[in-house]
């Protein structure tokens, strides 16, 4: 639960404000929820993105989980398009990608296996096999195991805060390439390879995955831009800027079948 990172899923970083208009506010009944004025995302998107610092974090698609070379292609426009209107862009290290997802699926197993204990052992049958398997490897972690990830994760915070003292947005993949087919997409493939959204949802930063193009099977490619606690805003002032300087959220793949 502590891992819970929800946002909205749409079309476009407009629509995206929009739902998040009406998603955002304090839950008096989440003790994780923050009581914080909401801006109006929508009115945010305009303005300037010149000046604004942001960091690559080029290590994570190029050392740590090595991308295909149409994502590789994608993520040096990307750079180019926010070079292009004004931003300023610098390589930012951070701790290696292994160490945030290792954090997190520690924790994630932990916490949803602690929720579905009772069922898995009363009525196992009811789960689908997929989803049963991958959470009952929760039940081989121990308490001191999840203390030392929860641990790691404020050492993995810090480490993000201190980025964010020199930059005001960090570009990075979020994918290693296009979706592959169903059929390689294994019952434990998501604890086989680091995650590029794990070290925003480890540390509960506001993040979004954009468009950046389709490889040469017709599939989508994409970047992700994340900012510090509660500067959604400037992430979604500067996806809305890199989606109107290109044209991927106005092409649509052909779907077979598709009216």
């Amino acid at each position: 639960n502590s891992l819970d990172h929800a946002g909205p899923l749409a079309w476009t970083v407009e629509d995206c404000a929009l739902l998040l208009q009406v998603m955002a506010g304090h839950d008096a009944s989440d003790p994780a929820s923050v009581k914080v004025a909401i801006p109006n995302f929508r009115d945010a998107l305009g303005g300037s993105i010149k000046g604004t610092r942001i960091g690559f974090v080029r290590h994570f698609h190029e050392a740590d989980y090595p991308v295909d070379e149409a994502a590789k292609k994608a993520l040096e426009e990307a750079e180019k398009v926010f070079r292009e209107l004004g931003a300023e862009l610098r390589d930012v290290e951070l701790p290696p990608l292994q160490d945030w997802t290792a954090c997190g699926m520690l924790i994630m197993l932990s916490e949803v296996y602690a929720v579905h204990e009772e069922w898995l052992k009363s009525t196992p049958e009811d789960y689908g096999e997929i989803f049963r398997d991958r959470v009952l490897m929760g039940a081989f972690l121990s308490a001191a195991d999840y203390v030392h990830a929860q641990r790691k994760r404020r050492e993995l915070c810090a480490a993000l805060a201190r980025v964010f003292e020199e930059v005001d947005l960090l570009l990075c993949a979020i994918t290693p390439g296009g979706a592959p087919p169903i059929g390689e997409v294994t019952k434990m493939s998501s604890f086989e390879r680091p995650s590029f959204s794990f070290p925003f949802n480890v540390t509960g930063a506001p993040a979004l995955a954009l468009r950046a193009g389709f490889n040469e099977a017709g599939l989508p490619l994409g970047v992700q831009i994340a900012g510090p606690p509660f500067a959604d805003t400037q992430v979604l002032r500067a996806g809305h800027h890199y989606e109107r300087a290109t044209n991927w959220s106005r092409k649509r793949p052909p779907l077979d079948g598709a009216a």
